[in-house]
């Protein structure tokens, strides 16, 4: 995994492997501190529902996630399967990842609902 993600190859490639970015995930977001440029954003709270959306290529997992500022549609383009057998409904989460917009929608738009 080193290899393919890092492409660290020897000891000496680990040893000058200086990180370009800190990613902080201590804090956890609320959905109304997402803003046109947060990079990337942690939150929690209860995914409302899932389901698959398109055919084939375009297939996506989309999911609702509420806390108690908003709503916000989380979507995983792979992994698909396994993630509609392991995410359920009604349950807490905390997600990771960057807001983005997607169809030209924001993920917080209560009118991409």
């Amino acid at each position: 995994m080193l290899q393919k993600e890092l492409e660290l190859f020897t000891w000496m490639d680990l040893l000058n492997l200086f990180p370009y970015r800190h990613v902080d995930k201590t804090k956890i977001n609320v959905v109304t501190d997402i803003r046109p440029d947060t990079e990337y954003i942690q939150l929690a709270g209860v995914l409302q529902s899932l389901e698959i959306v398109g055919l084939k290529a375009g297939r996506r997992l989309v999911g609702r996630l509420k806390d108690r500022t908003g709503e916000i549609e989380l979507t995983w383009f792979r992994g698909i399967t396994w993630m509609q057998k392991t995410l359920e409904p009604g349950r807490s989460y905390l997600v990771f990842g960057k807001p983005g917009l997607y169809q030209g929608i924001p993920a917080n738009d209560p009118s991409g609902i």
